[in-house]
């Protein structure tokens, strides 16, 4: 005689049902994971890019240390400018030339800048004039919330300081005798 078992029915089914969960939730965290890590690279990209204007500014400078106050501003890159003709001056025309790659002008992709970081700026701040020594700041606004940094360079052009990035570098530059 055959006996027909009533109670397993169905089992298989909850089985591939439970496992399709898992599946679902294996494939979430794998997508908030690339996520993540886009967030991450595209910090990691910007921070890059800020150490590479930093840098460059910091070369216009020490080219041109005997007009080193004449570097001296606020706000550089909120818009872009026309540096051509050149200004008289290479303090100014190296202001102007920094903004325009603040703003992005390095790269660009369908006549639109593409190059720099996300609402950028800078700003180049006496610290002491007696010893030749500046301090050279480029902010612009990250992706994901952090602390806030101690630079005050940008604080007003930012909603929430906690997506606002500063990197910050100080320069002294040396008093040549003529």
């Amino acid at each position: 005689m055959r006996r027909t078992s009533q109670h397993q029915a169905g089992v298989t089914l909850i089985e591939v049902l439970v496992a399709v969960i898992v599946t679902v939730i294996g494939l979430l965290g794998m997508v908030a994971l690339q996520m993540r890590s886009y967030a991450s690279e595209a910090e990691s990209y910007q921070r890059a890019q800020a150490a590479i204007l930093l840098e460059d500014m910091v070369n216009r400078i020490r080219a041109n240390p005997k007009n080193v106050a004449n570097y001296v501003a606020e706000d550089i890159g909120v818009a872009a400018m026309v540096c051509t003709p050149a200004p008289a001056a290479l303090a100014a025309r190296d202001l102007c030339e920094w903004a325009n790659l603040l703003k992005g002008a390095a790269e660009t992709y369908e006549a639109k800048t593409v190059g720099a970081m996300t609402a950028a700026r800078g700003c180049i701040r006496a610290i002491d004039v007696a010893t030749n020594t500046y301090a050279i700041t480029v902010v612009w606004q990250g992706s994901v919330s952090t602390a806030e940094p101690g630079s005050t360079c940008g604080q007003a052009a930012f909603a929430d300081q906690t997506i606002r990035r500063a990197l910050s570098t100080v320069v002294r530059i040396p008093k040549l005798a003529v």
